[in-house]
């Protein structure tokens, strides 16, 4: 069975969005939906009653009893589902309608991999999409997947040593059995890099990062504050430079903050590799992942 997994802050309607475009999954076997609810100020009970009761799928839902984190609430996601197929999406993120199929073919195709898919962002609001359903609405790829699809092939397979940094837990998919008793690591209590430590550990196990251009879901844009998320950056930097000092967490950092190039750091970290062949230098512009 597939489990989709949400992990939910006070955006319930946009997490209505991403519920509503489940429904209309080309992927026709059953499937569940976990939603943990991470101690927001208000919790819509007529979104999650009526996605309990009005759609497809089987709806689990849970909340915490405090404000616990990204990496603590997903980890409460992965025991509150029982799918050997783990999807994870990000609830201000809706996903396009072959996003279940394209993370299920991907995962049959290629053994002991984790499936990245690709990330869209829209600046139409909320009402806006509501109004069309399954309508499409104007986007264009996410910035910082823009940046990371650089590393794969056509065929979305990579040589680089810096390949966990594609893992972002906002379109990702994983066998549980592949992800055996890894967990992400709860230490991380601010905005960050919980994602990429989860994937680094992942791959030194073996498991490699595919980059899935079909499995697609679009990102609702929203304002933020870049002086709170620098300091988030610095804090989760300091906790993984911790756990790993070597050189290829050594210069997360300075990549992150578009202070040296993804080359540079390719580089520095684990040397020439063909994906950097006739590309210009590819600098990170924005650090929301």
């Amino acid at each position: 069975m597939v489990s989709v997994l949400f992990p939910v802050y006070n955006q319930y309607d946009e997490l209505a969005l991403a519920l509503d475009a489940l429904n209309r999954q080309d992927y026709l076997e059953p499937f569940e939906v976990v939603v943990v609810d991470d101690k927001s100020a208000h919790i819509p009970r007529q979104v999650i009653d009526r996605y309990s009761t009005m759609s497809r799928y089987s709806l689990v839902f849970a909340e915490n009893p405090v404000n616990m984190g990204r990496a603590a609430t997903r980890n409460i996601l992965l025991d509150k589902s029982h799918g050997d197929i783990l999807i994870f999406c990000d609830a201000d993120r809706f996903p396009h309608g072959s996003f279940i199929k394209d993370h299920i073919e991907c995962l049959d195709t290629i053994p002991r991999c984790i499936s990245i898919g690709k990330v869209m962002e829209t600046y139409e609001s909320v009402r806006a999409i509501q109004e069309r359903p399954g309508a499409a609405c104007v986007s264009r790829k996410a910035v910082y997947y823009k940046t990371i699809q650089k590393l794969f092939d056509d065929a979305g397979r990579s040589d680089s040593g810096l390949v966990w940094l594609a893992t972002l837990s906002g379109n990702l998919a994983i066998r549980r059995e592949d992800l055996r008793d890894e967990r992400f690591d709860e230490s991380f209590r601010e905005w960050g890099f919980e994602h990429f430590e989860l994937g680094y550990r992942l791959v030194q196990k073996g498991l490699e990062v595919v980059l899935n251009k079909g499995a697609i879901n679009t990102h609702i844009a929203h304002p933020r504050n870049t002086m709170d998320y620098e300091n988030c950056i610095e804090k989760s930097y300091a906790h993984f430079y911790a756990k790993y000092p070597g050189t290829m967490v050594q210069y997360l950092r300075d990549f992150i903050l578009g202070n040296i190039s993804l080359q540079e750091y390719e580089l520095l970290s684990s040397g020439q590799k063909i994906w950097m062949q006739g590309k210009k230098p590819i600098y990170n512009m924005i650090i929301n992942m």
